[in-house]
């Protein structure tokens, strides 16, 4: 753009690395190592400074990447409800937005000797100064976002969770408002004799992890059968047991959200369980699931899967082929096929990204869906009254015939 001395204004063009959907909001990880966010602001979550009312939405990402602090960048991000957070590059944790529950880990119930100033209770537009503090010498190598908490998988391969404990989603052996905490615990969750974890997955009110020997196991609440145990049950720590995925399999990926939870299993099949009133769990039908079922979801013929999301009404999956598939609750064009429908299982049809488009990850916001693409940009779809599909409106898009093939990538 030509300024009115003359001058030429120049725009970095940034490209995608990784994109995190929370519940109307999304974030993008650039590569130069920032972060952008856009969507729903009202809690701070977007990381720009403002907050308290609409005003603080975004209907595309903001010029100005976060602050993450002097000469800090990032290098993964995980998305709440209405809190972000980011891993940083020398390994450490900052989280902002929703406070309400001590998500954002900036108080002292987790850990008595902590210096940190007590913010437990207030909501923050932007990053603080202080890191989360993990424990002595601990650092992070992974972190996921629940609705109200937040965790960390460390250095030495354990999980420390913080924020909302009602559940038992902190895996500490609580579950009433002593389980609260507005830090790290001191003590990590104890996977089980041996186990350490390679990955961890947050829902609503429910955690996974995936483990040194692809197991899955999951606590906090269970009453849609989300912990795969079998029935209703409310664990306030890991079970004893893994859960069963089917003779011989294990897991390679695992996902969770809303109350559910999916795995990607070591044959490039999926399974998922837990509440399925939308048809969310893609076994042709709108019933809960209490343990994983024995068959995997019907992906297509010879069809197979390499990477899948889950928000809680709706999966999405990365099929072999690079194409995607949606199904569940579909009322806002989530799955952009050009309607409304509700979808018990996967459809025919795959996503329309755009010719020659094919998907690189995925992931799942409440009522959107964003998948970052084989060209590096990033196209969102669904849901838009808050501005989390980053076209600069807040329609929904997906909905409509013929939306999805004319719809331009976000600008960065």
């Amino acid at each position: 753009m030509r300024l009115d001395d003359g001058l030429l204004e120049v725009y970095l063009v940034l490209f995608p690395l990784a994109c995190s959907t929370g519940d109307s909001h999304a974030c993008a990880l650039l590569d130069d190592s920032t972060v952008k966010c856009w969507g729903s602001g009202y809690n701070g979550q977007l990381g720009q400074g403002s907050s308290g009312s609409s005003a603080a939405d975004l209907s595309s990402p903001p010029r100005s990447a976060i602050n993450l602090g002097s000469g800090r960048t990032a290098k993964a991000i995980a998305t709440g409800v209405a809190h972000t957070c980011a891993l940083l590059d020398v390994s450490t944790v900052k989280c902002w937005g929703s406070n309400d529950f001590g998500q954002l880990g900036q108080g002292t119930s987790g850990n008595s000797d902590s210096s940190t100033t007590d913010l437990s209770d207030a909501d923050l537009s932007t990053p603080p100064r202080s890191a989360v503090n993990l424990g002595s010498s601990r650092t992070a190598k992974a972190i996921a976002a629940g609705a109200h908490h937040t965790c960390a998988l460390l250095d030495d391969s354990t999980v420390k969770c913080w924020g909302s404990g009602y559940s038992g989603q902190l895996g500490q052996g609580e579950s009433d408002s002593s389980a609260q905490l507005n830090s790290p615990p001191r003590r990590a969750i104890n996977l089980g004799s041996g186990r350490t974890a390679k990955a961890i997955a947050a829902g609503d009110t429910h955690t996974c992890a995936l483990l040194d020997d692809s197991t899955v196991k999951c606590w906090g609440e269970g009453e849609y059968g989300q912990l795969g145990q079998g029935n209703y049950v409310l664990l306030t720590s890991p079970a004893s047991t893994a859960i069963n995925l089917g003779p011989g399999r294990k897991a390679k990926a695992i996902a969770a959200g809303g109350h559910n939870t999916c795995v990607l299993l070591d044959d490039f099949t999926v399974k998922c369980w837990g509440e399925g009133k939308y048809g969310q769990l893609g076994q042709g039908r709108k019933t809960d699931l209490f343990l994983p079922p024995i068959s995997a979801i019907n992906l297509g013929p010879g069809r197979t899967a390499k990477a899948i999301a889950t928000s809680g009404h709706h999966m999405c999956a990365i099929l072999d082929d690079s194409t995607v598939k949606c199904w569940g609750e579909g009322d806002y064009g989530e799955f952009g096929l050009g309607n409304n429908a509700e979808l018990s299982s996967p459809p025919i049809r795959v996503v329309d990204l755009g010719s020659g488009r094919t998907a690189t990850a995925i992931s799942a916001g409440y009522i959107f869906t964003c998948a970052l693409l084989d060209d590096s940009t990033i196209k969102c779809l669904g849901h838009g009254a808050r501005g989390q599909l980053g076209q600069g409106s807040t329609a929904n898009v997906g909905d409509k015939p013929h939306e999805m093939a004319s719809l331009p990538a976000i600008v960065l």
